[in-house]
């Protein structure tokens, strides 16, 4: 599954979500391949409420790339908290 640069640049690139921050991480496959990726994360000192409009894309793009329903779920959860 791959993202491309420009659209999580259109994710990310919004002033309401500037305090996240790219970290790469190390994923194991379910064919234990481990493969680089970048994840975007919001610094623990910086989490306050929730961006309606992030967990709304963030929600199209996880349901696009067929990510688990439960994520889905969190996000739309997320999304709804004030």
């Amino acid at each position: 599954m791959t993202v491309e640069r420009d659209e999580a640049a259109k994710l990310y690139g919004d002033e309401t979500v500037a305090d996240y921050v790219a970290e790469s991480v190390s994923v194991t496959l379910l064919s234990g391949t481990v493969k680089s990726a970048i994840t975007y994360n919001l610094p623990l000192g910086e989490f306050d409420g929730a961006n309606a409009a992030y967990a709304e894309s963030l929600l199209l793009l996880a349901t696009k790339l067929g990510f688990p329903v439960e994520y889905q779920d969190q996000i739309r959860a997320e999304g709804k908290r004030q």
